[in-house]
């Protein structure tokens, strides 16, 4: 049998790890993840629940400077491993045409059978039309060229306003199925679902695929290791400081936080939502901002003590 690769792609906290998280615990075949992300420190590779073999591509992008270690991840994965599927996460800011096409030609020359099975991508519905707006074709890249649309953030939109949206994504890809519900809060009784429609419901992969790399050359990234610990409030304070221009345009933080009762949680930052939660297990505390015209003095002042 073909191993089969699935491509998870949604720009900057679409909730790619989420949706892997709740992919993979319902599955029992052989898995490997291979996890790239814009930072030089990984973070959502501590988020993935359960027993898989994980691949990190920290520091760069799939489809820009770690085009040669992608490859060699993925050939040496199908060499010294039965497999039966390869789920790629790439970062956030990656062009998902590009990726696809690396993929192709990864299965075209690769010694064992492999064949691209699905191209996912979630889009954020709650931020959708201001990274329209501000993005534009570097944004659209990766609804343009995905099979299966996912959506997510749904308490961010009213009923109204989320019928425009999929409409914008209908007319941006006329191919694509799109699952219209929130797959996240309805996942216990109806996962099952939208797992066998990501298996039949596919479509052939288009060879005139959209490509721009202008604004991902304005994109930086900061990485913030042992931040100082916090009370709920001073996290809370700090997440809605992240709205405010001062610090740059904030489109993606998350991080591994140490709260003064002992424990650890995981946050999660957009414009205009942020969340966390708890964690279960403890891990090295760690925080990576990614956005334009940054203020990196600013935003570890934010996270580090000040002496």
């Amino acid at each position: 049998m073909s191993i089969k690769i699935d491509i998870i792609s949604g720009f900057l906290g679409a909730g790619k790890t989420t949706f892997l998280n709740e992919f993979v615990k319902n599955t029992d075949e052989k898995i490997a993840i291979i996890e790239n992300e814009f930072g030089d420190m990984s973070i959502d590779s501590d988020l993935i629940k359960g027993d898989f073999i994980i691949k990190e591509l920290p520091s760069g992008c799939i489809c820009c400077s770690l085009i040669g270690n992608f490859k060699e991840a993925i050939l040496s994965l199908i060499e010294e491993t039965s497999l039966d599927r390869i789920i790629i996460e790439p970062s956030g800011v990656a062009m998902l045409s590009d990726i696809i096409k690396l993929c192709q030609d990864i299965c075209k020359y690769s010694k064992k059978e492999m064949i691209i099975n699905n191209v996912i991508t979630i889009v954020d519905l709650c931020n959708f039309y201001e990274y329209e707006d501000n993005f534009g074709d570097f944004y659209l890249n990766q609804i343009k060229n995905a099979n299966i649309i996912l959506l997510s953030h749904f308490e961010g939109v009213n009923k109204n306003e989320l019928e425009p949206i999929i409409w914008k994504l209908s007319d941006y890809n006329e191919q694509a199925y799109i699952i219209e519900e929130d797959w996240y809060l309805k996942r216990e009784l109806n996962l099952k679902h939208y797992i066998e429609a990501l298996e039949i419901n596919r479509v052939v992969i288009k060879e005139n695929l959209n490509d721009t790399t202008r604004i991902k050359k304005l994109l930086k990234s900061t990485t913030i290791d042992k931040p100082k610990v916090f009370t709920e409030e001073e996290l809370k304070e700090v997440l809605e400081l992240l709205n405010d221009k001062k610090q740059g345009y904030v489109l993606r933080g998350k991080g591994i936080i140490q709260i003064e009762n002992g424990k650890t949680v995981h946050f999660d930052f957009t414009p205009r939502n942020y969340s966390y939660e708890y964690m279960n297990k403890i891990c090295k505390t760690k925080v990576v901002i990614i956005g334009l015209l940054l203020n990196t003095k600013l935003l570890k002042e934010l996270f580090l003590n000040e002496n």
